[in-house]
């Protein structure tokens, strides 16, 4: 019906802004990997590790205020989804939104 068809090209408009965002991750030289993207829903996990190592030695602080005041991306900064410092260095990302946001 009207529903599944909606719903399908809501999927659809998803898939291919993960398809853009992996696209442009690609010109960033490794520093930033898409790392995973679960099946029902619209937030991916980015593996920053790279781009937050370079980031300290660079002395420009943390990767998440960096990623605001550099980068102008608002994105959920892993260390506050897991204890200890096992997300350090991963940031997450929310694609429900219109692909000129993603850009």
């Amino acid at each position: 019906g009207e529903c599944t068809a909606w719903k399908d090209r809501l999927v659809a408009y998803l898939s291919d802004n993960v398809e853009y965002l992996k696209e442009g991750l690609g010109e960033l030289g490794g520093l930033v990997q898409f790392q995973h993207r679960q099946e029902a829903t619209y937030l991916c996990w980015l593996d920053c590790r790279a781009l937050h190592e370079r980031v300290r030695q660079d002395g420009r602080g943390e990767l998440a205020l960096w990623m605001e005041e550099q980068a102008r991306l608002g994105l959920n900064n892993g260390s506050d989804f897991g204890p200890g410092r096992a997300y350090d260095g991963f940031m997450r990302i929310n694609l429900g939104c219109q692909r000129a946001t993603v850009d």
